[in-house]
């Protein structure tokens, strides 16, 4: 392009204006205005001739970037099919860096980074092509090396970032999570695909624990495909209708009545198969289709304990299971209480169960707050999977609970064990000196229900009593109730 007089005319240059929050390093852009090269032709020249260099450059550890890092992929992947040369990509994610920021301070977490950042240099830096990708995760490229050598550098980095290093008095301890994917077949690769496997590995090495290294497989890809093949699945069910409760009747030991339903979510494909959740739990494992799904869940309950309230159904009651997704929602208590209060629904007709791992977890101030809020709106709380976690006595104290569910892997064992027999014992006076009721999950045998109603268990569900089923159906069975087995003179554990 000509300017003036006919000689090439100055390039445009962007001024870029840096007014929002800086995080590690990581900038938020307010405004970009273009400079006019006549007007101040320095400056222009200046950014113009820096732009390049600075590009492809991380501001806060000087490593390279993830742009500049992806350009290396696109030239490394043309070496690997002219020269028959390895690639390998290492992905390195910091373990509970927000941790640091959260507790210490930015300046503490820039610090952190930039010292696993020197540490990297120090170690690769001759032989390969460390770069931060943005937040706490930094790749570093390397080619032309055998599995040994890899397993060298790979020892190297681990052990450089193990020593502890101090800042303003806080001695830290940093450890990390690593992905690694190699191609090594002399053919030139896709670079994207290469961080994708990466990336596949630096997750499954999270998940394992932290603090560890994998590589990646071809059975990572299979399952990340079908993960989200299963996302699609369920999200496109919970569109069409798909999605549906099915009912599974707890029964009275002491006179064998019904006593109430639990609601199972069940895929109905349309094609024969029902599937439980066991077969969708990358959904229920999803925040926020889990959070979907949950909704849908509670909606779908109280509806249905309307209908039948109306049709004068003798259902009892409906206990819904809440995940910890759900309580995310700070008014998750008071949206379920409105639900039930704008279909005229008796509170008392409808239950939570909340599993023992959900009380444990991250969110247990937000369960404790939504289970007294729905406690005082007169919903029943129940324990369940009650002896599968690290739940004390303290829990039973503090949480609002009516009712424990013992875990059916306590049932399944019965009898196998003195140990597993003076556990369920022990449940059921702890219930009772509690004031809680208590049901066993799980029940497929006369001699467990004997046992169960033996020790004083008030209630049981499973397949000797009756299985899921349709609304439709468990209407029917309790209009016309099929014989209970009469566990007189049942079998001994």
């Amino acid at each position: 392009m000509l300017g003036l007089n006919g000689l090439p005319a100055l390039p445009s240059a962007l001024r870029v204006d840096v007014s929002g929050p800086v995080v590690n390093g990581d900038h938020a852009i307010s405004s970009v205005s273009e400079i006019n090269p006549r007007e101040q032709p320095g400056l222009a020249g200046r950014l113009v001739n820096r732009a390049p260099r600075l590009a492809g450059f991380d501001n806060l550890t000087t490593l390279h970037n993830r742009m500049a890092l992806r350009e290396k992929l696109g030239n490394s992947a043309r070496d690997a099919e002219a020269l028959s040369q390895s690639a390998a990509l290492i992905l390195l994610d910091l373990d509970d860096f927000n941790d640091v920021n959260d507790t210490y301070g930015q300046a503490a977490g820039d610090a952190c980074l930039q010292h696993v950042a020197s540490r990297l240099i120090a170690t690769v830096g001759a032989v390969g092509f460390p770069a931060r990708m943005g937040g706490d995760e930094f790749a570093l490229l390397l080619q032309g090396h055998t599995r040994q050598s890899l397993s060298h550098i790979l020892k190297g980095i681990q052990e450089a970032l193990a020593l502890p290093f101090s800042f303003e008095g806080h001695i830290f301890h940093l450890t990390s999570s690593i992905g690694i994917a190699v191609r090594c077949d002399g053919r030139r690769f896709n670079p994207d695909e290469l961080i994708r496997d990466a990336a596949l590995a630096l997750d499954e090495a999270k998940a394992s624990g932290k603090s560890c290294h994998r590589v990646f497989r071809r059975v990572l890809r299979t399952t990340c495909n079908e993960k989200l093949e299963t996302l699609r699945g369920v999200r496109s069910a919970l569109a069409t209708g798909q999605l549906e409760l099915y009912y599974q009747s707890k029964i009275t030991l002491r006179d064998r009545t019904h006593s109430g339903f639990e609601a199972l979510l069940r895929w109905n494909k349309g094609d024969g198969q029902v599937l439980p959740p066991g077969s969708f739990v990358a959904a229920i494992d999803d925040p926020s289709l889990s959070m979907e799904i949950g909704n849908y869940v509670i909606a779908s309950a109280i509806g249905q304990a309307r209908r039948w309230m109306i049709a004068r159904v003798p259902f009892v009651s409906i206990a819904i299971n809440l995940s910890a997704s759900q309580f995310r929602d700070d008014q998750l208590g008071n949206r379920i209480l409105n639900a039930i209060a704008a279909t005229n629904v008796d509170p008392r007709m409808i239950e939570v169960e909340v599993t023992e791992g959900v009380f444990l977890s991250a969110t247990s101030d937000a369960v404790l707050n939504a289970c007294k809020v729905l406690k005082q709106g007169g919903v029943r709380i129940a324990f369940d999977d009650f002896g599968t976690g690290f739940a004390s006595l303290t829990h039973l104290r503090d949480f609002p609970v009516d009712t424990i569910k013992i875990d059916r892997s306590f049932i399944t064992r019965l009898g196998q064990g003195q140990n597993t027999t003076a556990i369920v014992n022990a449940m059921v006076g702890l219930a009772h000196n509690l004031s809680m009721s208590i049901v066993a999950e799980g029940v497929e045998t006369q001699a467990q229900a004997e046992f169960l109603k033996a020790i004083g268990c008030d209630a049981a569900q499973g397949y000797l009593f009756a299985r899921p089923v349709p609304a439709a159906v468990a209407a029917q069975q309790l209009q016309h109730p099929h014989r209970l087995p009469d566990f007189e003179g049942a079998s001994s554990l």
